[in-house]
C-alpha cells in the first residue's frame, strides 16, 4: 500500500514533537511503528485526512487490533499511541480525533507460542513410521515449513503440490490472493512420501485433497491440531501447540535466518508488512 505524503509528514511531525516532549529513541520509534500503522489502516478504509476520522472508525479500529493476533499489553501500546496523537493534534489546536474512552478487551487477548527450531525438530522426531505418521509429518510440513493458514491446508488440493519444480500453490488464500509457497527440501521429501506411498493407503474413496482420512477430507482442521498436541505429548515440550502458533515460528525463524520481512510477508500471503511484523518474533 502507497503511504502517502499527508501521513508521512503528519508521522515524522508527531515524532518530532515527542522529541522535544522528552521521550527516549527506542519509544519514539515504538510510536512511530504504532501511528503508522493507524494512519495505513485509515488508507485502506480510504480515509485521507485526520478530519475525516469519526467515532465509528476509531472503534472499528479498536476491534481490528482485538482480532489481530495481539496480547492485551501490545493492544494498549496501540491504543497509547493514539492518545498521544491525539494530544499532540491538540497541543497545536487541531480537531482531536478521540471523542471516547478507549479500553483493551481482556478476554480477547491471544496468546503467542513460539517453539523454538530445537522444538521443531523433536517434533519431527517423534512421529512414528507408519501411514499415519507420514501424515503427520505432512501437517507439519505444511503448517510450520509452508506457514499455511489453517483453512489453507484443510482445502490443499494435490494438484496445487508442485514436487518437481518444489512450489505449493494456494490459491485463493486470504484476501482472495494466490500465492507460491517454496517447500525446503525436507518439507518436499515429506510430502513425496505421504502422497506417493502413505496416502493411497489410508485413502479408500476418490479424494482431490492432500490431507485426508480413509473416507476423504476433514470437515474442519480441528482434527490437525488434536494430531498436533499428540505429538507434543511424546515429547517434553510443555507449550501449548496449535496449528496457528506453527504459523508464527516459521515466521520467527525465517526471520532468525536473515530472510527479508517482505519476503515472509509473501510467504504468509499476508496483506499488510505490518501484519508481518506483528508475526515474527526473534528470540
Amino acid at each position: 500500500m502507497h503511504y502517502s505524503d499527508y501521513f508521512q509528514t503528519l508521522e515524522n511531525a508527531f515524532v518530532e514533537w515527542l522529541q522535544r516532549q522528552g521521550y527516549q529513541n527506542t519509544t519514539q520509534q515504538g510510536h512511530r511503528q504504532r501511528s503508522r500503522f493507524f494512519f495505513q489502516y485509515l488508507q485502506s478504509k480510504q480515509v485521507q485526512i485526520l478530519e475525516n476520522v469519526t467515532p465509528q472508525i476509531i472503534k472499528d479500529y479498536e476491534v481490528y487490533l482485538d482480532h489481530l493476533p495481539l496480547g492485551s499489553r501490545t493492544i494498549s501500546s496501540y491504543l497509547s499511541t493514539l492518545r498521544l496523537l491525539d494530544e499532540y493534534l491538540q497541543h497545536y489546536g487541531e480537531t482531536p480525533i478521540l471523542t471516547t474512552k478507549l479500553k483493551v478487551t481482556p478476554d480477547l487477548e491471544t496468546e503467542r507460542v513460539i517453539f523454538t527450531q530445537a522444538e521443531i525438530k523433536a517434533l519431527y522426531e517423534v512421529v512414528n513410521d507408519d501411514a499415519v505418521g507420514y501424515r503427520d509429518r505432512a501437517i507439519l510440513g505444511l503448517y510450520y515449513g509452508c506457514g499455511l493458514r489453517a483453512s489453507e491446508g484443510l482445502k490443499l488440493k494435490v494438484e496445487d503440490v508442485y514436487l518437481d519444480t518444489g512450489l505449493l500453490h494456494v490459491r485463493r488464500g486470504k484476501y482472495y490472493r494466490n500465492r507460491y509457497v517454496p517447500l525446503s527440501p525436507l518439507v518436499q521429501k515429506h510430502l513425496q512420501a505421504w502422497l506417493r506411498f502413505a496416502r493411497p493407503l489410508i485413502l479408500t474413496k476418490p479424494s482431490d485433497l492432500v490431507l485426508v482420512h480413509t473416507k476423504g477430507g476433514y470437515k474442519n482442521a480441528a482434527s490437525f491440531g488434536n494430531r498436533l498436541e499428540k505429538i507434543r505429548a511424546n515429547t517434553d515440550i510443555t507449550k501449548k501447540i496449535t496449528l496457528h502458533s506453527l504459523r508464527h515460528s516459521i515466521a520467527s525463524h525465517l526471520l532468525e535466518n536473515g530472510m527479508e520481512l517482505e519476503h515472509i510477508r509473501q510467504f504468509l500471503g499476508h496483506k499488510s508488512l505490518e501484519i508481518t511484523q506483528i508475526y515474527t518474533h526473534v528470540q
